[in-house]
């Protein structure tokens, strides 16, 4: 981590780390996590204590809470602010699901949060269903509600992988209805699709994906989309990538590039 100041006296600590205890052949963690940000007019710190619980040896609970006290310049700016998750996954042979559920309070975190994920809880679940080793079923589906506003979005999800070789595809189907603080609502049914190909000893990968809107409103989370890319592994372990978004929508549309190396 890299820090600047503006002269020599700006002198500020940073720093952190995490304990764990382990019990009853390892099916048990317990841990606590202490980090501090100090810099010129703010100092942070986060205090977070986690728990998992092996239930057997294909199903885990995990359960997260984290707290953040800031000393800030801005006396108006929220200084206080907690987080915590619960979760259950289950991983067999042919079945992979999870159930959770977060919340994120503001003043939560050290400035890395998303912005969009604040003041907001999440209840939803996921699975992947392998039919076999080239065919997969995978759904998602949750609702995120603003606890200040109870504006909510509902989302689900459904889409069907397959490979053969150096040929793979998908596609599926999302829909999302969002219900604003002022009590109207839209809803955007979208259609998923892509398809890769790799060569060149498998180290080149060229791939197309594409969200068409089918009907209802536009969202500007979930507008039209289609991109292209390619990937590139350098090493076994670096791989660079390039490619291109567009977006389609009534209110805004977008072009972007993207170019980068990836580990």
């Amino acid at each position: 981590a890299e820090y600047e100041s503006d002269d020599d006296s700006d002198k500020e600590l940073s720093g952190g780390g995490r304990a764990a205890v382990k019990l009853l052949d390892d099916s048990v963690e317990l841990g606590t996590s202490l980090i501090h940000e100090g810099t010129v007019g703010q100092r942070s710190s986060l205090y977070g204590t986690d728990l998992r619980v092996d239930l057997d040896p294909v199903t885990s609970l995990r359960g997260e809470y984290a707290q953040t006290r800031s000393s800030l310049l801005d006396s108006g700016a929220d200084a206080n602010g907690g987080a915590w998750l619960a979760e259950l996954s289950r991983r067999d042979k042919d079945l992979d699901s999870r159930v959770y559920w977060r919340e994120q309070r503001p003043g939560f975190g050290l400035g890395q949060q998303s912005a969009s994920e604040t003041n907001m809880q999440q209840l939803g679940m996921d699975a992947r269903y392998y039919l076999s080793d080239t065919l997969q079923l995978s759904g998602e589906v949750f609702r995120q509600v603003d606890v200040a506003s109870d504006a909510r979005r509902d989302l689900f999800e459904a889409r069907v992988d397959h490979r053969e070789g150096p040929i793979g595809g998908y596609g599926g189907l999302r829909w999302a209805h969002d219900v604003f603080s002022d009590g109207t609502d839209s809803s955007s049914p979208q259609l998923l699709g892509g398809g890769s190909y790799t060569t060149y000893q498998n180290r080149l990968e060229l791939r197309a994906d594409t969200e068409i809107t089918l009907s209802g409103d536009e969202s500007l989370d979930f507008p039209t989309r289609f991109l292209v890319g390619a990937d590139f592994a350098l090493l076994p372990e670096l791989t660079v990538f390039g490619e291109e978004e567009f977006t389609v929508a009534s209110e805004r549309s977008t072009a972007a590039t993207r170019v980068g190396l990836r580990t």
